[in-house]
């Protein structure tokens, strides 16, 4: 790994913003703005919408700061967060991460896998792959901390 290259990135997003975005009936062309197809289809078949518009927003803003800023040419679509479904067996960091955010006291932590945009893809891996790390996969975690959600960003 690069030296001083980071291995996380954590963002805390404000619910309540969220939910004066849909009091407005601003919630649908904001989501279309940043979300993408996938992501609209997870959150609009979400018990609380706005907690997942507020996960994704997090994942993508902790990405941000795990690649060190928006690269070149940066989409809020360059970042796809995945459901927690079906998901493969969790990596070892995913694991610490999660128990982490537990032991900070974030409620209903979950994880996924996140794909990324070319760009951010490049970005992406110029951080975190070597030669004696040939591949690393974007993953997240999230949960509610207090009237907030937070994400980690890492690599696995």
């Amino acid at each position: 790994m690069i030296v001083g290259a980071p291995v996380l990135g954590i963002d805390l997003v404000e619910l309540a913003r969220f939910r004066t975005i849909e009091e407005r009936g601003e919630d649908e062309p904001f989501r279309a703005r940043v979300l993408t197809d996938g992501e609209r289809r997870w959150v609009g078949g979400h018990d609380a919408p706005d907690v997942a518009t507020a996960v994704c927003i997090a994942v993508k803003e902790a990405f941000v700061k795990l690649l060190g800023g928006r690269p070149e040419g940066f989409d809020w679509k360059d970042v796809e967060v995945h459901p927690p479904a079906a998901l493969p067996a969790v990596p070892a960091r995913l694991d610490a991460v999660t128990a982490v955010l537990a032991g900070a006291g974030a409620e209903g932590v979950e994880y996924g896998p996140c794909s990324m945009s070319r760009a951010a893809a490049s970005r992406f891996a110029a951080l975190v792959r070597t030669p004696e790390r040939p591949s690393a996969a974007p993953w997240a975690a999230w949960g509610r901390l207090g009237p907030d959600v937070v994400a980690v960003a890492t690599w696995a």
